[in-house]
């Protein structure tokens, strides 16, 4: 039993003042985590290693071998963001914690297996609803009290609302899943996730996507993230709709090619 590291990287400079100054980020996902130690101060990254969980191993032991990982380095602050398909947005307005319990019958089909976990994203005045898993809940607020918890969907919220362009499409790609989130002149069109099996299947959400939010595709910034690079088939088919991509660069001075692959992770709020 273990995790197989399929991506590693550590600073060769030498800790001077020790990690109280850095964060300790992690992405987690179903087949695996991310774990990062970095400094908002000077956009430094001292570690990042990318951990897939090899063989079918249940919530607590995939939990497990994350805090393995992670008890290795003592950070001043720690967060960790969870990705979740299960989302939806709601208005401020129309948002109370007494109504909270009528979203999950809603969002999925099994509602007794699920936390709701609600976040708000002021900019957009708006809260994001998603679900988690109801034992990866309880079990991630027993081991990890010090972690600061966030939903994927509400970092990329928080990213794409400080990219520049009157009309923003943010792309995701997390293996064979895509999230899209929409926005035009500061407010949110919509936010949504596809599984797709080839790149039909792809070009057919994100496209699709995008012309029914915002009417056509002239004057779209798309900005792309996660597992896509320049060179992918993915990224030349998007070439033949887009005029505009972008790979976000988060300012970080370290792994300059590929940020893309972790804004999400390297986010820190103020």
């Amino acid at each position: 039993m273990g995790t197989v590291v399929s991506f590693q990287y550590k600073s060769d400079l030498p800790l001077s003042e020790g990690l109280s100054s850095h964060t300790t980020s992690v992405r987690l996902q179903e087949n695996g985590f991310c774990i990062a130690l970095h400094r908002a101060s000077d956009k430094s990254i001292y570690l990042m290693e990318q951990h897939d969980f090899d063989g079918n191993y249940t919530i607590r032991e995939k939990l497990a071998f994350l805090w393995e990982t992670a008890k290795k380095w003592e950070t001043g602050k720690a967060c960790m963001t969870v990705c979740s398909r299960i989302n939806s947005q709601v208005p401020a307005a129309l948002h109370s914690e007494r109504n909270q319990d009528f979203y999950l019958p809603l969002l999925t089909e099994e509602p007794y297996n699920y936390q709701i976990f609600t976040e708000e994203v002021k900019l957009y005045g708006l809260w994001n609803i998603s679900g988690w898993n109801k034992n990866l809940y309880a079990q991630l607020r027993e081991q990890f009290p010090q972690y600061r918890l966030r939903s994927e969907m509400y970092v990329l919220l928080q990213l794409l609302s400080g990219w520049e362009g009157r009309a923003k499409l943010l792309l995701f790609l997390e293996k064979n899943y895509l999230r899209l989130v929409a926005e035009k002149d500061g407010k949110l069109l919509g936010a949504n996730g596809f599984e797709f099996n080839n790149k039909n299947d792809f070009l057919y959400y994100s496209v699709g996507f995008a012309q029914t939010l915002f009417g056509g595709l002239e004057g779209v910034e798309l900005y792309l993230t996660g597992d896509i690079e320049p060179s992918s088939l993915l990224y030349v088919s998007l070439q033949k709709y887009f005029t505009n991509i972008h790979f976000p660069d988060t300012g970080h001075t370290s792994l300059q090619h590929q940020l893309h692959r972790f804004c999400d992770l390297l986010y820190e709020e103020d």
